[in-house]
């Protein structure tokens, strides 16, 4: 049986395109979309005796993330929200964003001690402690990253939540556009310039 949250039931009947790789994944047959599927917070399971708890976190990775908690056997499978040893894969075009993703390790670290088997979406089993790394790495990317694509001047307040409230990946290329029309606004600038002096 296959059980996710309802956003990857409509991902997998629509296909997807990676919004960083451009791949492009076709539907999924009728037989290999879930049945099974919670809209909203969380869903309690009986996996062989075992109390497993399915917990949706919106924005992360994508937007139909589960991470899964057992709790008496103190074991947390997160998904690819954390990758150990690995920069975070954070698929805007489906719903992903930084935010999200710390959100995400914001819980995991709530319901994890020293003792808890963290298994990861890539990479080998993790501490609560890599788990605490990863998140204060990714809080000081997301501050650079907004004070980095920030504009200068009066609009900069404006424009200062992009990196807070958008994917990253779509901030950079406003920051790019940002940061072309002030170069051709000092371009414009200089060119009147010499002429007046002319």
């Amino acid at each position: 049986m296959v059980v996710a949250q309802d956003n990857i039931r409509g991902r997998l009947a629509a296909g997807t395109v990676n919004g960083l790789t451009g791949n492009k994944t076709p539907p999924a047959p009728a037989g290999a979309i879930p049945a099974d599927t919670y809209i909203g917070g969380a869903k309690k399971l009986d996996v062989g005796g075992r109390t497993a708890l399915l917990t949706h976190v919106n924005n992360a990775h994508t937007d139909g993330d589960t991470w899964v908690y057992f709790a008496d056997a103190n074991v947390l499978a997160t998904g690819d929200i954390f990758t150990n040893g690995r920069y975070p894969n954070i698929d805007f075009a489906n719903g992903g964003g930084v935010n999200g993703v710390i959100n995400a390790v914001d819980a995991f670290l709530k319901v994890a001690n020293d003792n808890t088997r963290i298994v990861p979406g890539h990479g080998p089993l993790a501490s609560r402690s890599q788990i605490a790394e990863f998140r204060n790495v990714l809080r000081k990317a997301a501050r650079n990253f907004a004070h980095a694509v920030a504009p200068r001047g009066p609009d900069r307040v404006a424009n200062a939540p992009c990196a807070l409230t958008s994917p990253l990946i779509q901030c950079a290329g406003r920051a790019r556009a940002t940061s072309a029309q002030r170069g051709r606004r000092a371009r414009s600038i200089s060119m009147a310039e010499e002429t007046q002096a002319e």
